[in-house]
């Protein structure tokens, strides 16, 4: 089937959001980008909006490498010069080496992206190339004048267009589709995984009601407009092969973005009361020789976009938080100590999530610091 495809910003941002098993498949789409200039429908719209996001994206991503916390393995002394003791200590060191390599490395995709980034030279070749179906800035005045419209549509609430939206961009790169849609006799494919073009049921992408009436009205009642949620779905449609191995790469990114979807698609309309789960959390409940400077780690819960958490001495009062070291709020399931704490003390600490106004229950613990070895 010829068709053209239009490709919604976030699906090349996730690109950033690829993670473990399958990101090499993932990678290698890329190639289909390179090969297919002329039937990818583009905007200096999603371009901008690819290099607004890129580094906030890479840096989310960044915040996820984390070097290993050895403060919840506490070995007995009489084992520390054991074999299976040095071992794990060389394995945590070559992690911690590692894990600061791979930091470098994300330092300079943002620092020298079009030396090291390929996510972002692919697509610079793409939003460089002066295809029929590329909008930028260059093009010429009545081009321009024929999508003015977006002005109007986007003042009126025509979808796409997010509640609360107060940017046209969407209504820009619509426009440009149907003109796109207009000046060709090509099927059209739009690849988003936003609600902006419609909504997900039972895994099925359902293209908003008035997007449709619109085509059919502005371009053709024979020709086909389809929505998907999956690249390697809208490339299928438009005839290019993709791999399996490139297929289930995607639905491993999509299973991991499984929480957030719910959330924005109203199957946890409220935040679930339910905290983190007290035998995962590091340091352990009530551990002991816990370093002056400890990292606090928790479980994710389901529907929380950030969290927060609470530090306090241990002073023998009813309500361990009356008197409080210090609150602090966290977008990721964990938090580094903003200040060395005391030797040989006890401290309480709590963390509960939370979306806008709405607040988890607290997950309450406690630990005791190490004692120091000058003494």
């Amino acid at each position: 089937m010829s068709c053209l495809i239009f490709i919604d910003t976030n699906i090349y941002l996730d690109f950033y959001r690829y993670r473990g098993v399958g990101s090499d498949a993932s990678l290698s789409i890329l190639q289909h980008f390179d090969d297919n200039h002329a039937r990818i429908i583009t905007t200096s719209q999603v371009e901008m909006e690819y290099k607004k996001n890129r580094q906030r994206v890479i840096l989310d991503s960044l915040k996820s490498i984390k070097p290993p916390d050895s403060s919840s393995l506490v070995v007995p002394s009489f084992l520390q010069e054991s074999k299976p003791n040095k071992a794990i200590r060389t394995a945590q060191e070559q992690l911690s080496t590692q894990s600061r390599l791979l930091k470098e490395r994300t330092a300079k995709l943002l620092q020298s992206p079009s030396r090291n980034d390929p996510v972002y030279m692919v697509l610079q070749r793409l939003f460089k190339a002066k295809q029929p179906c590329h909008f930028h800035r260059a093009i010429d005045q009545k081009t321009k004048d024929d999508i003015r419209g977006a002005q109007r549509r986007f003042a009126l609430g025509y979808p796409p267009r997010k509640n609360g939206d107060l940017s046209m961009g969407d209504s820009i790169n619509w426009e440009w589709t149907i003109h796109c849609a207009q000046q060709c006799t090509d099927d059209i494919v739009i690849v988003s995984r936003d609600s902006d073009y419609g909504l997900v049921y039972e895994k099925d992408a359902m293209l908003n009601d008035w997007l449709r009436q619109e085509f059919k009205e502005r371009v053709s009642r024979k020709r086909l407009l389809t929505l998907t949620g999956k690249l390697t779905e809208g490339f299928k449609l438009a005839s290019i092969t993709v791999t399996r191995e490139q297929e289930e790469s995607e639905e491993l990114l999509l299973q991991a973005r499984k929480t957030l979807s719910d959330v924005v698609f109203g199957m946890f309309p409220t935040l679930p009361p339910v905290g983190p789960n007290l035998a995962t959390l590091i340091p352990a409940f009530g551990a002991e020789g816990i370093p002056v400077k400890p990292t606090f780690i928790w479980d994710p819960v389901v529907g929380a976009t950030h969290y927060e958490f609470v530090l306090a001495e241990e002073i023998g009062e009813d309500d361990p938080f009356s008197i409080i070291d210090y609150s602090a709020s966290t977008v990721s399931n964990g938090h580094v100590a903003r200040q060395a704490l005391k030797y040989s003390s006890t401290y309480n600490w709590r963390v509960r999530g939370a979306r806008g106004s709405e607040k988890g229950s607290w997950t309450q613990s406690f630990f005791t610091t190490e004692t120091d070895s000058r003494l």
